[in-house]
């Protein structure tokens, strides 16, 4: 079953007009506001470009039978649309997704970009120009995996090999688990010199070529998956070319 609380470990923002967390209790005691409020979570890890939310929608109407046996409808109001929300942490717009109330709701939030925070909320819109406070503000980062482990093969007077080991992709349906921009920068340098950087195709070995003979020289590598979005760096590895 999908629970009906915010997702865990987030807080709240000043942003929200209530500080609720939108458990999907009926709202009507705000009289400025009779349209309930829903909270969220998420429905898988976030991958490197989407994340999918998922919220139960049950009817919040509440109907009763007096002491006589007659029936008597309540008038609570119910979400006929809801509104998710999305923005990059620190942005002052809002992006917004509306769908309809199907009871069981869950929505992708596609085109996002890897190594980036977010933050994201819902609103229930019940018609009628009546909408409800927006809920808790829930904040995640999308996945900005480093490359695999790495070794030096191959080693000669003026080259050596470096390979990366292969990492398995993490399950993370409705969403793809590939990034759509990976660019795996190689670092090498000796222990005099500057960092170098070569680009080697994901998942190939790169070869560093020029080197100096009898030189003990440091390597590390990390992906670009954008403009200034980089993973963290691999364990860093030292070898010796050889000759003198």
């Amino acid at each position: 079953d999908i629970d009906k609380t915010k997702g865990g470990g987030n807080d709240g923002d000043a942003d929200s007009k209530t500080g609720t967390t939108g458990n999907g209790s009926n709202a009507s005691e705000n009289k400025n506001n009779p349209c309930p409020a829903y909270g969220f979570k998420f429905n898988n890890t976030p991958s490197y470009n989407c994340v999918a939310l998922a919220w139960w929608s049950l009817s919040t109407k509440v109907n009763s039978v007096d002491a006589q046996g007659n029936f008597k409808q309540s008038n609570q109001a119910e979400a006929k649309y809801f509104t998710i929300e999305f923005r990059r942490q620190g942005d002052i717009h809002w992006t917004a997704d509306r769908r309809d109330n199907t009871g069981r709701n869950v929505h992708t939030l596609s085109s996002l970009d890897a190594c980036t925070q977010y933050e994201v909320r819902l609103i229930a819109d019940c018609g009628n120009n009546t909408s409800s406070s927006t809920s808790n503000i829930v904040r995640f980062k999308t996945a900005c995996n480093a490359p695999g482990k790495l070794s030096v093969e191959n080693i000669s007077n003026h080259s050596a090999k470096v390979s990366s080991q292969r990492l398995t992709a993490s399950i993370t349906h409705p969403c793809s688990s590939s990034a759509s921009t990976q660019i795996r920068i190689v670092e090498y340098k000796s222990n005099t010199g500057d960092w170098e950087d070569i680009i080697c195709n994901s998942g190939s070995p790169c070869f560093l070529n020029g080197l100096n003979p009898g030189t003990v020289y440091r390597v590390r590598a990390r992906y670009k998956y954008g403009d200034n979005l980089y993973s963290n760096y691999t364990n860093e590895v030292s070898f010796k070319t050889t000759g003198f």
